[in-house]
């Protein structure tokens, strides 16, 4: 088993320099973007800015900043078989995007393996063997077979279900859910793992059941819905309307949302019921490292923080650079 103390050790050391409210209200209040990236500067990225560095090095400060605090962890823990909870979580975002690029745009490469486009640089699979995966038909040993094989069926997923690109992605979901059931009793079982990912089943069928009725108007498909949660696929099935999805989620541990769906703002509704969601897995993890000794609870609060941490500073930064007043700011920053 890995030996999680001496990173645990660290990972509490730093939990004490993430973003402070103190920081953001300076950065917001800042007269320039330089002055804000001065503030940028006294947080826990230090360590990543040179004397070269300039407020124009500020994206790739904060990325820098990610994929080092992943390197902390992986080597901390011996990559210890919890963490694919994260990685695994960015090589399926990946491989719908190109996924999509290949199937729906027909492309034959990834033309910009970016954040702009939509990908994301802390999976565990390159660019490279990405490409090699999705558009020249090569496994990989990292990704489990089960997400294998949907790559494999994808065209096919997306042509049985009248060329609609969702159920490929469900499909994907279903495979990365199948996968974590397994994750969770490997070796020794791990009580914190099965919370966790039922919890993050919980939030992803919440998040097609919304979806499906307040988007598309129509009761979720049973292709989206993922098994090993708490919530059954019969008890959701025949909701159809926006008034029976808040009078269901009063009954579940996501209460908290039903005041925020409104029939006649969809759009504002998803918004707020995913932002109420995370807020909960936030909340969720919290507690689940407080008072911890060295755990892997301990290592995925801090890094989902520090996920949280380089989007509100992204915000920050690219409202300062567009000349945005702070109360525009903290708008967009209350809906994150």
């Amino acid at each position: 088993m890995p030996y999680f103390s001496f990173v645990s050790g660290q990972v509490r050391a730093q939990e004490s320099r993430l973003l402070s409210t103190s920081q953001v209200d300076r950065m917001v209040g800042a007269k320039s973007v330089e002055e804000a990236f001065r503030v940028l500067v006294e947080s826990n990225y230090a360590e990543f800015i040179d004397e070269q560095a300039n407020v124009n090095d500020f994206y790739s400060i904060i990325r820098q900043g990610l994929f080092e605090t992943k390197e902390l962890l992986m080597k901390g823990s011996e990559n210890d078989f919890g963490l694919r909870f994260l990685w695994i979580q960015f090589d399926v975002n990946n491989l719908k995007r190109a996924l999509k690029a290949r199937i729906i745009d027909g492309e034959s490469s990834i033309t910009e393996f970016s954040d702009r486009m939509g990908y994301s640089n802390l999976a565990m699979l390159s660019q490279a063997e990405l490409e090699a995966l999705v558009f020249q038909h090569q496994n990989h040993r990292r990704i489990p077979f089960v997400i294998h094989s949907v790559v494999e069926r994808a065209e096919a997923i997306y042509e049985e279900n009248d060329k609609n690109f969702l159920y490929v992605e469900y499909a994907l979901d279903k495979a990365m859910a199948e996968f974590f059931m397994s994750l969770r009793n490997e070796r020794a079982p791990s009580p914190f793992l099965q919370k966790l990912v039922r919890h993050w089943i919980d939030r992803i069928n919440f998040r097609n059941l919304s979806r499906s009725i307040l988007i598309r108007k129509d009761s979720v498909p049973y292709e989206a819905w993922l098994e090993g949660g708490n919530i059954a696929f019969y008890a959701v099935a025949k909701i159809k309307s926006a008034a029976e999805l808040a009078k269901y989620a009063e009954r579940t541990k996501f209460q908290m949302v039903a005041s925020e769906i409104k029939e006649d703002d969809p759009v504002g509704s998803i918004k707020a019921i995913e932002r109420e969601l995370d807020r909960y897995y936030y909340d969720f993890l919290k507690w689940e490292s407080i008072g911890e000794g060295p755990c892997l609870a301990v290592l995925i609060n801090y890094f989902e923080q520090r996920m949280k941490n380089a989007q509100t500073l992204r915000l920050i930064m690219y409202g300062k650079f567009n000349g945005l007043e702070k109360e525009t700011i903290y708008k967009l920053l209350s809906e994150i």
